[in-house]
């Protein structure tokens, strides 16, 4: 199937059935723009609404008492030329490629599309993309993508092709159910669950706990697939260790529990669903 004409009339309009966000959408364009006007830059209370619009829970990882560099970033972006807006933005504390995108959005929604799970799965469902990743190096890829989809669709804009793409993605959940293929897990630390080989048991018993869920984690993480939290749950039994114990956030790079922790391999990507971070 391609993304065209037809897929846009069929699954845009089917958006607003399923959120109720657009109003808010509209309002934000309008704020944003306000605020360049007046003031260079965004304001603290745009900002806000933007974080509300696109991911509420991230409101606790924002540091809101150091506004001015967020500010100071936006700034940057909006007047020059010559600076990687998403490289710069993704720095900022609490902000990921999704919320950086969704910034960039409001500012140049011509420009820049939104970057979401969702969207990028479904471009890559029909081939669109080479990558499923979700993460800043792959944004240009993305925008590059949702670009000549644009200029092959001369009534639409980059909004409502996300809104297309969204739609079909949450309208057909048994399309992406298990659309991450399941990899066999191998253990470098255990050949099977009844080896008696002592030196096996020896490395699996001096693992700590991170050490085993990282393991874990590089193994369903390979090749860019995304890692559920019920696969880690179900791997975890292998090393003995307590579901209670298995607590994702806690090992992210983009979480308040999980980002000054040493062992912050994983990048969250959604709810339950995370992406091996890139250090």
């Amino acid at each position: 199937m391609k993304i065209d004409f037809q897929f846009i009339k069929k699954w845009e309009p089917k958006y607003d059935e399923i959120e109720s966000d657009q109003g808010k959408y509209l309002t934000l364009i309008n704020n944003v723009s306000e605020d360049i006007q007046t003031h260079h830059s965004i304001s603290i209370e745009t900002f806000e609404r933007i974080i509300n619009w696109k991911s509420a829970r991230i409101k606790g990882f924002i540091k809101w008492d150091q506004f001015d560099t967020y500010q100071s970033v936006f700034r940057l972006i909006i007047n020059s030329q010559h600076v990687d807006k998403m490289s710069e933005l993704v720095v900022l504390p609490g902000i990921g490629a999704p919320v950086a995108s969704t910034i960039l959005h409001f500012i140049f929604p011509g420009i820049y599309p939104i970057y979401d799970f969702r969207t990028v799965e479904v471009l890559h469902y029909f081939d669109y993309l080479k990558s499923k990743v979700v993460g800043p190096k792959h944004y240009l890829e993305f925008q590059k993508t949702m670009a000549k989809i644009r200029t092959s669709l001369v009534h639409y804009d980059l909004r409502q092709i996300d809104r297309a793409l969204f739609s079909f993605h949450k309208l057909n959940p048994e399309k992406f159910k298990n659309y991450y293929k399941k990899r066999p897990f191998k253990c470098h630390y255990m050949k099977d669950s009844n080896s008696t080989d002592r030196n096996m048991r020896e490395k699996k018993a001096n693992l700590t706990i991170p050490e085993k869920v990282k393991t874990i984690c590089e193994e369903l993480g390979r090749d860019g697939e995304v890692i559920k939290r019920k696969d880690i749950i179900e791997k975890a039994k292998k090393f003995e260790i307590n579901e209670s114990s298995i607590l994702p956030a806690d090992y992210c790079d983009n979480t308040q529990t999980g980002q000054w922790s040493k062992y912050n391999f994983l990048h969250s990507i959604g709810r339950g669903k995370y992406i091996l971070a890139k250090h």
